[in-house]
């Protein structure tokens, strides 16, 4: 007869069980779609969705999602973000459209491009154009900047002090404003004080610009909410 060693026991404990690595406790279900775990790291990196807002969108579990961005944590800054808004109140941050609409129907500008497909160049430009549009309506001088690869987009004169502030746009994205630049090789970094005096988002859909100061989105993380109380607010230029 054959002496059973402790190795074949550990083996046949191996084969028996139905995760590989479950002992070490850190697994991956095995039934799970191709590229969801791609799309989970997606939404963390270009969204900054929390890890419950992916699971609920992919229908995947905390502990699952937990592993796959491990190497991909929220800032400190935007953990500390969620958790005033949820003492606060709640208020959770809008994600899409949808958001803007509960407050504000399509705009008659969304309603000529709704059914194309605008590159994201072409929602800057008409960014841009829309926020040029306000400030040149409210008596504020404008130029643009002579250097290349400067970060701002406008060089604004305040007509009542004559001083001159610099004047970031961005496209309002799934109701969020992003407070990232280009590094110069192929990377996306976040900007630091003194790149702008005054960051603007726009929203196509509503027609509404949001207006924020420096010093009111230096402390978040990434991105910053379109709220309401920042729509259409020039009177803040005045502040800087």
């Amino acid at each position: 007869m054959r002496r059973v060693s402790q190795s074949d026991c550990l083996s046949d404990e191996r084969g028996s069980s139905p995760l590989r690595g479950a002992s070490h406790g850190i697994h991956e279900p095995m039934t799970l779609p191709i590229g969801l775990r791609e799309e989970a790291v997606r939404l963390r990196v270009e969204e900054r969705r929390s890890n419950k807002e992916i699971c609920t969108k992919l229908k995947v579990s905390a502990g699952t999602m937990s592993f796959w961005l491990k190497d991909h944590p929220l800032a400190p800054e935007e953990k500390q973000s969620r958790w005033k808004e949820k003492m606060e109140g709640g208020a959770r941050r809008p994600r899409g459209p949808q958001k803007i609409k509960d407050v504000a129907g399509p705009s008659k500008h969304y309603a000529v491009v709704k059914d194309c497909e605008l590159s994201n160049s072409h929602k800057m430009a008409i960014s841009e154009s829309a926020i040029l549009f306000r400030l040149a309506l409210h008596g504020y001088a404008v130029a643009t900047p002579v250097f290349e690869g400067t970060k701002i987009d406008w060089l604004v004169k305040v007509p009542t002090t004559g001083r001159i502030i610099q004047v970031q746009v961005k496209t309002v994205r799934k109701g969020s404003i992003s407070l990232r630049c280009a590094n110069g090789r192929g990377k996306l970094r976040r900007y630091v004080e003194g790149e702008f005096d005054v960051i603007v988002g726009y929203d196509l859909f509503s027609d509404t610009a949001y207006v924020y100061l420096a010093r009111e989105v230096m402390h978040l993380g990434y991105v910053a909410a379109a709220s309401q109380e920042a729509a259409e607010r020039w009177g803040k230029l005045l502040e800087v």
